[in-house]
């Protein structure tokens, strides 16, 4: 178990004669090995926000060559300035100078070293490697500071494994990957699961980390296939990394699991609060924005029937959903800062972040203007993807104004 710091022997401390800490009101537990931090939500927290002025923008309306942005899925800001953008439309991380000059691109579609069949997700390691996977090929492929390609491994499938899906790497550079487990009968509703396993830097031995629940579906026959719905209101899971750690967050309830790299609990992060009840003028706002959202008279009613039966959880979840237009909800800064979107399911609302530090005491939040998509947050800014009326894509990174 690690040290704790000098602020969470401080919080411990008060914490235990049921006072406020210096971040408003936290406890922490050691149970066998395994920290347990509780946060209230009475407490005074610092409201941060970013710098309304970028620090660099691409994309947009400009139509330089490499400016031209579709179906974005990752970006990251590099440590002198430039920018790495996974481009999926082109299939191509695409680099930018610190002034958003396009300067070159890797990848591009084919099997070869380096290409990509689909671009999934990139993530920024140590020294500024670019890492990317591609879930056609299941190859992940390691990028260096200048773009060269340094390695790339095959994930490799099996009798238990059979579709083995990368979610994070390492700092030692193992994988930290995702295998669903069939749930046999594809009627009604259903609760997901998946078992996590850590794949060796070279995808060659593995080892199982654990099972775990994942997210609410409903499942309707048609003819002879199942199509699957998402639950209004259902519950998910984000899953991450964080160096030598992964976490594993079900929004049931305010509750992040920290796990070694042997799948042994060593942190849990809570919030107390009391869970949201659905009501009917939800349930009812809920239902038309999903039916606005679908243009062909058949498509609506085969929907409407859907929402007819599909059970309703009858309180909300405890934050945001895994994923928001694709990227995850649950995530840990570059100076091992937890961050946790509070739960919207209107996509064009503005978004809050609760934020909590290395120890898992809550010091912040922070609010983003609607559309603003999180990328990547470094030490002092955001990576942030927007939209324009049109749908026009653009990504920017913004300083983090710390109160």
């Amino acid at each position: 178990m690690k040290t704790l710091s000098p602020l969470v022997l401080i919080a411990f401390a008060v914490g235990c004669h049921g006072g406020e800490s210096p971040t408003g009101g936290a406890s922490i537990v050691d149970s066998a090995g395994v920290v347990i931090v509780t946060n209230s939500i009475d407490g005074t927290i610092a409201e941060w926000s970013i710098d309304p002025d970028p620090i660099v923008r691409v994309g947009g309306e400009r139509e330089e060559p490499g400016q031209q942005l579709y179906r974005v899925v990752g970006a990251v800001r590099l440590s002198d300035g430039r920018l790495a953008v996974a481009n999926a439309g082109s299939v191509e991380i695409y680099y930018y100078d610190p002034a958003g000059e396009f300067v070159g691109a890797v990848g591009g579609r084919g099997g070869g070293p380096g290409e990509f069949d689909w671009l999934d997700w990139i993530a920024k390691l140590a020294g500024d490697t670019i890492v990317a996977y591609d879930s056609s090929q299941r190859r992940v492929s390691w990028f260096d500071d200048q773009g060269e390609l340094a390695r790339s491994v095959t994930v490799r499938a099996g009798a238990e494994v059979t579709w083995p899906s990368p979610v994070g790497v390492f700092g030692d550079g193992s994988l930290l990957v995702r295998q669903y487990i069939s749930p046999g009968d594809y009627s009604g509703l259903h609760h997901w699961e998946f078992r996590l396993l850590r794949y060796d830097a070279s995808a060659d031995s593995m080892a199982p980390l654990g099972r775990f629940r994942g997210e609410d579906s409903f499942h309707v026959r048609v003819g002879r296939g199942v199509a699957n719905h998402g639950v209004p209101f259902g519950r998910s899971t984000a899953l991450g990394v964080a160096d030598m750690l992964f976490y594993v967050a079900h929004n049931d309830r305010f509750e992040i699991r920290f796990y070694d790299t042997k799948g042994a609990l060593r942190r849990i992060v809570r919030r107390v609060q009391p869970l949201v009840p659905v009501t009917d003028e939800l349930v009812r706002r809920f239902r038309e924005a999903s039916l606005e959202r679908v243009p062909r008279e058949e498509e609506r009613r085969r929907l409407e029937s859907v929402l007819d039966e599909v059970p309703i959880p009858e309180t909300v979840p405890a934050f945001g959903p895994a994923y928001y237009r694709g990227s995850p909800n649950v995530r840990v800064d570059e100076l091992g800062n937890l961050w946790v979107l509070e739960y919207r399911w209107q996509l064009d609302e503005a978004t809050s972040w609760s934020v909590f530090d290395e120890d898992g005491l809550a010091v912040a939040k922070l609010t983003l203007p609607a559309g603003y998509q999180p990328l990547h947050i470094g030490r002092d800014h955001m990576v942030l993807l927007t939209h324009d009326e049109l749908d026009v894509e653009s990504v920017q990174a913004h300083r983090i104004l710390k109160g």
